[in-house]
């Protein structure tokens, strides 16, 4: 048997079928830098072989027709002792003598105390943990004392607890081996006790707080805490969304064995186990040391069983995870960098309407988190919030957010009446009065942030010193979460909308809906509306300007060509223009590792050729000008008290859209200076050859960041950290992300069938209309009004749109801003996922372009070439064939 006994770099890529779980698990710590006592593995097939004796073979068999309830027999319990006593004086075979005696010299660890742990094939998992279910041996010294100690740890798989375990959790008895984990215990100094020992949590894994560390730690070796000797402190370290020190709760009358200031560092310590091992979501169990100068990580193991937290009023019903809204913000599978940045600010976020009115959710509730990579939040517990605070109701919420989710439960039939609808109303009014304060001095406060942030993402950072840098990073970081919150309120504007739609429908039922969506095109507030508007402008700047012709009649060319031009070019002082207003937003700019326009404008020269190349300009605002003015039209016709409302209300509801996608645009730029803070630290770290590459650093989390910089951690593995979580992240990128996860009350997930779960008259599944046996309609919500009809072009993203070509439709599975300039292209825009107040339903409107979105099903339904008829009144689309000579026909690029 070859490599019996293995390093902890080899046991990473054996996996736990081979060294078990704790074996396993420490060896990733080893490889991700974090400090390990120095020990190895004995494989898991050595228990195996040794099993296999004829005596012990036959005893198992005995076992292994054992139920769970015979357990505590006695004549099962005696066959289990035999069963131990037998293994403890079985003689093992030469090769393991050899092979346990070769490693301790080879790593001069034959003269020091060692701990002998058994490290099962099953154990350390996130289905089962064995915590304290095999054995430890400690203070062991020489090999015989190792042989024996392994025996101990084989015959502990062999207690009745043990048998127990195994048979609660429906494991056979020869599925479970057992590896043994070989390594140097810690000592203080001169061979004394350490200074502390004992266990962390990255949880409360009693009640479920995901915002605190539990620690309980006791002075000297952990054995003295097991024995019960010592009562360890019990002590909490709650944190921040972001990892800011909260406060810290110990416990009276117990000696405290570490400081404060070794709290917090241990605390920091936990967190980032559990990012390389948990992927931020999965707390772990951790069993540390302390010489007391380092801590020494002996043990992590993912947290089983935690209970789920949530309102008590929500307990018992099922966990819906949606994506929806989220695929507008964060449609692909985020770096871990931008992950742990954005994570805990979406979070806040989404919760924002309910804390301004005084409505917390219990400190430490998981609000968001991934599946497959992709992020997904809790829609079970915010339905019940929104409808608890302000009397929304789950379909009102859902229709503003997008996305195929079922609902719950209406936790009340009419939310606004009686004393706790008095509550709710006076909630609504106070949220308003907070949206109102907030506006005031919105537009002064996000000019001030931008030039700020314009400033940090442009200053010399090669000559600043770890601490400076350290100053800078946390201070850019502090400013994006302060951030966060304020513009989400005054974002909040969609109420506005719902108010001028409910004034009209009193006035013109049949039109309410069209009308509204009309009086927002044209206004020229919207910015990412406006992007596209200017990028139009660029390109009607290029016609004139014969000198740029060269560098956009060539999509291979430089892309940095049209710099060379000479200052008086109009094209290149419309496109400079253009990048010192919108330069730091780019293509999915929610990530941090993409790219802004200020460093590549690959991606805009490609919009504005897919322009200069139409034989016909026509200037997209007049279009989107005409439509409103048509509209104010109707209303002026309306009776007095319906038309000074609706203009009021039509005001407010522009300005709030203005204010939403100008307080997107906004915290996006204040993303700009934390990427180039990131790639300052990327570089120092590839100059120290701790990356591979400057752009490795957005595989590590933001957490990693702070460590090193702190000095917390030298930077040792982060290669290997890296290269696990691209690989992670390639695969990721291979799965499609249902819709919605649902979680029962106890914790399973599963992802519903997505048509089986939804009336499908009314998700937009294929029906079949009267007009004919080759036409479907999909419905989907009525987003921004008017009809349209064209072929379809099926994009999945926004660098595949030099294929779209003008008059086509615009089919795509949600939008953000980088896709705005493709608007101006299209005749009208259809998407899978998005709600009335996404981004894609706000620059449609602005365009005055039909828009239907939130179909399921709809890039399985839809090809390129479809002949597609959008109303964007009634929400339908009309799906017709393909014409057989479009099926013949390439696409056409510029």
């Amino acid at each position: 048997m070859a490599d019996l006994i293995v390093s902890y770099e080899a046991a990473v890529p054996l996996g736990p079928a081979t060294v078990g779980g704790k074996g396993w698990n420490l060896g990733r710590l080893h490889r991700y830098g974090f400090p390990v006592p120095k020990g190895g593995i004995l494989i898991a097939q050595a228990y195996t072989q040794f099993m296999q004796g004829t005596t012990l073979r036959a005893l198992c068999v005995e076992l292994a027709e054992v139920q769970i309830g015979d357990i505590v027999a006695s004549e099962v319990v005696d066959k289990l002792h035999t069963l131990r006593a037998t293994i403890e004086a079985t003689p093992f075979c030469s090769e393991v003598e050899e092979a346990v005696q070769l490693f301790l010299t080879e790593a001069g660890l034959a003269d020091v105390p060692l701990a002998v742990r058994s490290s099962a094939t099953t154990e350390d998992s996130a289905a089962s943990s064995f915590a304290g279910i095999h054995e430890s041996l400690l203070h062991i010294t020489g090999h015989q004392e190792v042989l024996q100690a392994i025996k101990g740890c084989y015959a502990s798989l062999w207690t009745p607890r043990a048998l127990a375990y195994r048979r609660k959790f429906g494991l056979a008895d020869e599925t479970v081996a057992c590896a043994v984990l070989i390594c140097a215990m810690i000592t203080g100094p001169g061979h004394s006790p350490p200074v502390a020992s004992g266990v962390a949590f990255s949880c409360d894994p009693r009640t479920g707080q995901r915002d605190r560390v539990c620690i309980n730690a006791a002075p000297g070796w952990g054995d003295v805490v097991v024995s019960g000797k010592v009562s360890p402190e019990a002590i909490t370290v709650v944190q921040g969304a972001n990892g800011e020190l909260i406060r810290i709760e110990r416990t009276k009358g117990n000696p405290q064995a570490l400081s404060e200031a070794h709290l917090v560092a241990l605390a920091s310590l936990v967190r980032r186990v559990m990012w390389a091992l948990g992927e931020g979501q999965t707390p772990q169990d951790v069993e540390w040391v302390t010489d007391g100068e380092r801590f020494w990580l002996v043990q992590a193991r993912p947290v089983t069983h935690m209970p789920r937290l949530t309102l008590p009023a929500v307990e018992r019903l099922p966990t819906i995870w949606s994506n929806a809204n989220l695929k507008d913000v964060m449609p692909n599978v985020l770096t871990p960098l931008s992950w742990s940045v954005l994570q805990p600010l979406v979070s806040a976020i989404l919760y924002a309407p309910c804390q301004a009115v005084g409505y917390t959710l219990p400190e430490g509730v998981e609000v968001m988190r991934r599946f497959n990579g992709h992020a997904y939040f809790d829609l079970t517990t915010m339905l019940w919030s929104y409808c608890d605070t302000l009397g929304l109701q789950p379909h009102e919420v859902t229709r503003g957010m997008g996305g195929h989710q079922p609902e719950i439960p209406s936790p009340s039939p009419h939310p606004l009446r009686g004393w706790i609808g008095l509550r709710r109303i006076s909630a609504r009014l106070r949220l308003l009065s907070v949206i109102t304060r907030t506006s005031r001095t919105l537009a002064r406060d996000m000019k001030h942030l931008r030039a700020q942030a314009r400033e940090q993402a442009h200053q010399p950072l090669t000559e600043l010193s770890t601490e400076n840098l350290l100053a800078l990073v946390q201070q850019a970081h502090e400013q994006v979460w302060a951030c966060g919150y304020r513009f989400q309120l005054a974002n909040l504007g969609g109420v506005w909308t719902d108010y001028l739609t409910q004034t009209l429908e009193r006035a013109l039922p049949d039109q309410a809906q069209a009308l509204s969506a009309a009086l927002m095109a044209g206004s020229r507030a919207v910015e990412s509306a406006e992007q596209g508007y200017r990028l139009y402008e660029v390109a009607i700047a290029a016609t004139q300007d014969p000198e740029a012709h060269p560098c956009l009649a060539d999509p291979a060319s430089d892309p940095n060509s049209w710099r060379s031009l000479p200052d008086h070019s109009p094209f290149r002082r419309a496109l400079t223009a253009y990048l010192d207003d919108f330069g730091h937003r780019s293509v999915y700019e929610f990530e941090i590792a993409n790219p802004r326009w200020n460093e590549n404008q690959s991606y805009l020269l490609d919009c504005i050729r897919g322009v200069w190349t139409q034989e016909r300009l026509t200037v997209p605002y007049d279009l989107a000008r005409a439509k409103r003015q048509e509209a104010e039209a109707v209303v002026t016709r309306l009776p007095l008290r319906h038309r000074l409302s609706v203009s009021w209300l039509a005001q407010q509801a522009r300005r709030a859209m203005a204010t939403r996608e100008a307080g997107k645009s906004t915290l996006v730029a204040l993303l700009e200076p934390i990427r180039t803070l990131v790639l300052e630290l990327g570089r120092r770290m590839a100059e120290a050859h701790l990356l591979e590459a400057q752009e490795d650093v957005f595989f590590l989390t933001w957490f990693d960041l702070l460590a090193f910089l702190q000095g917390e951690w030298d930077g040792q593995g982060a290669p290997a950290l890296v290269a696990d979580r691209k690989h992670l992240h390639a695969a990721w990128l291979t799965e499609l992300p249902a819709d919605v996860f649902i979680a029962s009350p106890e914790g399973s997930s599963v992802a519903p069938p997505m048509a089986d779960e939804h009336n499908m008259a009314e998700t937009g599944w294929p029906q079949e209309t009267p007009s004919g046996a080759h036409e479907a309609a999909l419905r989907g919500i009525a987003a921004s009004s008017g009809q349209a009809s064209g072929r379809a072009r099926v994009l999945h993203h926004p660098e595949e749109g030099r294929s779209l070509q003008a008059g086509e439709v615009l089919v795509a599975p949600s939008t953000d801003p980088a896709w705005t300039p493709l608007f101006l292209r299209a005749c009208a825009v259809v998407m899978e996922t998005g709600g009335y107040l996404s981004h894609g339903a706000i620059v449609a409107r602005e365009f005055g372009i039909p828009a239907v979105i939130n179909i399921p099903g709809l890039l399985k339904r839809v090809e390129d070439g479809h002949l597609l008829t959008v109303d964007g009144s009634k929400g339908l689309v009309t799906v017709g064939t393909i014409p057989p000579q479009n099926k013949e026909t390439p696409r056409l690029t510029p």
